[in-house]
């Protein structure tokens, strides 16, 4: 039973740290996604095109950012259901 408690223990601060890393770089990324709209507004020598597929890229990476957060998050409530019921998780 204490080896359950233990890796209770090191499972939160594991999520802990991966929130706090995955916000942190989150937040770096929608701040460059900031900058570069700012730059881009006041870029006239940048075609439409290029704009438009630098907008376009910056989505992309958002709807990756969610996919991969919702897949660590849906790993992490199947360690949790192991750890609160004892039984295996497929």
């Amino acid at each position: 039973m204490e080896q359950k408690q233990i890796f209770k223990g090191v499972f939160g601060l594991h999520r802990s740290a991966f929130e706090s890393g995955f916000n942190a770089l989150a937040a770096l990324q929608d701040q460059d996604e900031h900058v570069m709209n700012d730059f881009l507004e006041k870029a006239a020598w940048v075609p439409q095109e290029g704009k438009d597929a630098i907008i376009e890229w910056f989505g992309v990476c958002r709807m990756g950012r969610r996919v991969v957060k919702d897949a660590v998050n849906d790993g992490y409530k199947k360690v949790e259901a192991f750890l609160i019921s004892g039984i295996k998780v497929q």
